[in-house]
């Protein structure tokens, strides 16, 4: 009766112990996922030719956007697919990317000038329009609730 007793009490501090790692596991998971956000707004933020481009998306400066290096377009396309990337993989909800980085590529996508040569059809751009089409689903969608949750 004892040994019962004291393999039921084991079983159950087991279990506990179980449960608690499973809980802690996933709140780093979450603290990971903000973080990694977190460095994603950084890079976009601080990148001069990030704000130069988002400027001139935003004023619809179609000479300027077509006078910029195709270096600086690659790369912000490049960005909006490592976004992408994060929202399929769900380490970003879709909304919070809508939200933080959805507006600029729905408007280099609608630009004849930063699009210049990219091909809409290639595969090598698939993730890029993927993810704006995405992004113009959420735009057309009701707005998103007071709170967002990781």
């Amino acid at each position: 009766m004892v040994t019962t007793i004291i393999a039921a009490v084991g079983a159950l501090a087991a279990i506990g112990a179980l449960v608690r790692a499973g809980l802690e596991f996933q709140a780093q998971g979450r603290q990971r996922r903000a973080e990694h956000f977190l460095k994603m707004m950084e890079r976009f933020f601080v990148n001069e030719r990030f704000l130069k481009l988002c400027n001139l998306l935003d004023q619809e400066d179609e000479v300027a956007i077509g006078e910029l290096p195709w270096e600086d377009r690659r790369e912000f396309l490049g960005f909006v697919e490592e976004v992408a990337i994060l929202v399929n993989s769900k380490l970003i909800p879709r909304k919070i990317a809508y939200y933080m980085f959805g507006y600029y590529p729905i408007l280099a996508a609608d630009s004849a000038a930063f699009m210049g040569t990219v091909n809409d059809d290639s595969p090598y751009w698939a993730v890029f329009f993927d993810f704006v089409g995405q992004m113009r689903e959420l735009e057309e969608s009701p707005p998103p609730p007071k709170s967002f949750r990781f």
